[in-house]
C-alpha cells in the first residue's frame, strides 16, 4: 500500500466522463513519467504538465481541471503551501512526492491541508494502478469542501493560545503531530466523518500555531506574556 488518505470505494463511482488532471512537478523526468501513467487509463486526461504553483494557477485559470497531482518541493511556492489555495477552490489534489510515507509529518501536514492521498512518486510506476485509482477517487471531491468550514477562518492567537501551546510542545514534543494523525487514521477506519473533520481542523490550527509561534518569537516589538499566562491555565485547569 504506497497511498496514504481518506479513499473511498464502491459504486458510487464518478461518471464516465474523462477526467482532466494537471501535473505539478518541477523534474521534467517526472512530469514526464506521470503524465505516462496517467495517460494509459481511458477514463483520465492530461491537461497540463507544469513545474511550480505559478504555472498550476495559470493552466487552472484558463482550464478545466478536475484533479492536480502535486509534488512538495517546488521553486516558488511548495507543493505543501498551494494545497491549501487548491483546497478553497475545492480542487482536490493528490499529493505525489518522494518525501511521503505513513509516518512522515509531510503526509500528516498534507492531509491536514485538504489532500485527498499522498503517494510517493518512487512507487509511481510499481504502484500505477493504485495511483490511478487515487487520482480517479480524488476527482470524486471534485467542487466538495476540503477541509472543514472552520479550518478555512483565521485562528485566534492570543498570548494565552500561545502560552498553551508552549505547555503542550513542553509535555509532548513534536509528537503531538504523530497523536493528530493516528486520530485521524482511527476515525478513518471507524468512518467517523465528524472525528475526522474535527482532527483535521485541530492539526492546521496546530500547524498555524507553531508557525505564529515561531514568528512571534522572532519579534523582539512583540512581548507574549507566556508565563503569566501560563500561570492562569494552569490555574483554571485546577
Amino acid at each position: 500500500m504506497h497511498a496514504y488518505g481518506l479513499m473511498e470505494t464502491g459504486p458510487n463511482a464518478l461518471a464516465e466522463e474523462k477526467i482532466n488532471v494537471l501535473i505539478v512537478d518541477d523534474s521534467l523526468v517526472i512530469r514526464g513519467m506521470v503524465s505516462s501513467i496517467i495517460e494509459s487509463d481511458p477514463r483520465l486526461r492530461v491537461v497540463g504538465a507544469v513545474a511550480s504553483a505559478e504555472e498550476a494557477d495559470a493552466v487552472i485559470g484558463r482550464q478545466l481541471v478536475d484533479v492536480v497531482t502535486l509534488d512538495i518541493d517546488m521553486p516558488g511556492m511548495s507543493g505543501l503551501d498551494y494545497l491549501t489555495s487548491l483546497a478553497r477552490r475545492r480542487i482536490p489534489a493528490v499529493m505525489l512526492s518522494s518525501r511521503i510515507s505513513d509516518k512522515s509529518k509531510e503526509t500528516e501536514i498534507a492531509l491536514a491541508r485538504g489532500a485527498i492521498t499522498c503517494f510517493n512518486k518512487t512507487e509511481a510506476v510499481r504502484g500505477a494502478a493504485e495511483l490511478l485509482g487515487s487520482v480517479r477517487e480524488a476527482a470524486r471531491h471534485k467542487g466538495k469542501p476540503l477541509v472543514p468550514a472552520s479550518v478555512d477562518d483565521d485562528v485566534a492567537l492570543t498570548p494565552g493560545a500561545i502560552a498553551a501551546l508552549d505547555m503542550l510542545i513542553a509535555e509532548h514534543g513534536e509528537g503531538l503531530y504523530t497523536f493528530i494523525a493516528q486520530r485521524i487514521g482511527f476515525a478513518t477506519l471507524a468512518s467517523d466523518s465528524s472525528a475526522i473533520a474535527k482532527w483535521v481542523a485541530t492539526a492546521r490550527k496546530l500547524d498555524e500555531l507553531m508557525r505564529l509561534r515561531g514568528k512571534g518569537r522572532a519579534d523582539r516589538n512583540r512581548a507574549w506574556p507566556d508565563e503569566d499566562c501560563a500561570r492562569e491555565i494552569q490555574a483554571s485547569a485546577s
